[in-house]
């Protein structure tokens, strides 16, 4: 009888003890008899808010609220309910003894009158053009063209379309007040098909491509018969081949030897046909400046070989040139080196089709 007695105490004493266990909520056992932590779950009556907007955040334990629970916002203790002060995105963490913190909540708190979506989102119509060419930049914020957005190269403001004038690779960000910068766009920047061929304005090249004389016809002058020549330098548009991006266009004269007998562009210095005038484009503008007597321009390498009828070619050609211009200071400068192309018969309807058979395009003449 007293064994009997003695092996019921011991049987309840065993069956108190694992009662006491599973009454501590804040962790179970695990393998070693080790007591794991349980972690805290935290939510809120909303992710999102305005400036001055109270978050309401809610902890729990498997589906359990907990109470006596602190909030921390990227580390600093706060009160719960939360009022928002200052636009930004946070970090909220819930913490409490015997347990194990909670994942981090995202808090996006957003000024009075800002969109709920921030993020500008950046585009190129094109991410790869020569010295000379532009890109154009779209803004989009929430599926919608964002028009006053400002486009920023190493954070400062450019020009949308935006024109290259040196090669490289930039990098471009788009912003705009109340809004996330956008994401980073990057152009790369090739020199262009000829980088020595190219005029000088205000300091900017402007590339050129192709140099032709067209015949203008022979006329008196002074005692002497002089014949007159259209020069054109220029660049047309690589895509489609026939817009003019960058021209210098005007009327040059040679004196011939024999008055019967016709001359071509030849080594020397030119003489500008005073009544012809000087028509120069840049990035498909026209630029508004007259051309002054002191003005030069001077060939060389000018041999000339038969490449058609009407048509004679000086494959190793260079035109150099230094206008000067009326009432100002400034100049434009700048060289050719080349194929130059002469055409020797006056061309119909003042015009003539590039001899570079890439283009096939017809170069309008000043009238």
């Amino acid at each position: 009888m007293k064994k009997l007695f003695m092996f019921l105490v011991v049987t309840g004493l065993a069956a108190f003890g694992t009662s006491c266990s599973s009454d501590d909520s804040s962790g179970d056992t695990g393998t070693g008899g080790k007591t794991r932590e349980k972690q805290l779950v935290l939510s809120a009556d909303k992710d999102k808010a305005v400036v001055g907007e109270t978050v309401t955040f809610k902890t729990t334990v498997e589906g359990k609220v907990q109470t006596d629970v602190d909030i921390y916002v990227d580390g600093t203790k706060v009160a719960n309910p939360f009022k928002t002060t200052k636009r930004g995105n946070y970090k909220v963490v819930a913490k409490k003894a015997g347990y194990m913190n909670s994942a981090e909540f995202d808090l996006t708190v957003r000024d009075q009158g800002e969109p709920e979506n921030t993020k500008l989102i950046l585009s190129v119509n094109t991410d790869k053009i020569k010295i000379g060419k532009s890109v154009t930049f779209t803004v989009m914020n929430a599926g919608k063209v964002v028009t006053d957005a400002e486009i920023t190269l190493n954070g400062v403001k450019v020009n949308n379309p935006w024109t290259a004038t040196a090669s490289g690779t930039f990098t471009f960000v788009a912003k705009k007040a109340k809004y996330d910068n956008s994401n980073e766009v990057t152009v790369v920047v090739d020199e262009p098909q000829n980088p020595n061929n190219y005029y000088l304005y205000k300091n900017e090249k402007v590339y050129l491509e192709q140099a032709i004389f067209v015949y203008d016809g022979a006329q008196d002058f002074q005692g002497s018969v002089i014949d007159g020549y259209n020069l054109v330098l220029v660049k047309m548009d690589e895509e489609t081949g026939k817009i003019i991006e960058n021209r210098v266009l005007g009327l040059v004269a040679f004196k011939r030897t024999d008055k019967n007998t016709q001359v071509y562009p030849s080594n020397g210095a030119i003489t500008i046909a005073a009544y012809g005038g000087f028509e120069f484009i840049k990035n498909r503008n026209v630029i508004n400046e007259t051309v002054s007597q002191t003005t030069s321009i001077n060939l060389s390498g000018m041999t000339l070989v038969d490449a058609a009828k009407g048509v004679k070619v000086a494959e190793k050609g260079k035109i150099v040139f230094d206008f000067g211009l009326e009432k100002t200071t400034e100049k434009i400068t700048g060289s050719f080196e080349g194929k130059i192309t002469v055409y020797t018969e006056k061309q119909a309807g003042r015009s003539t089709n590039s001899v570079n058979k890439k283009s096939l395009a017809t170069i309008q003449l000043k009238k």
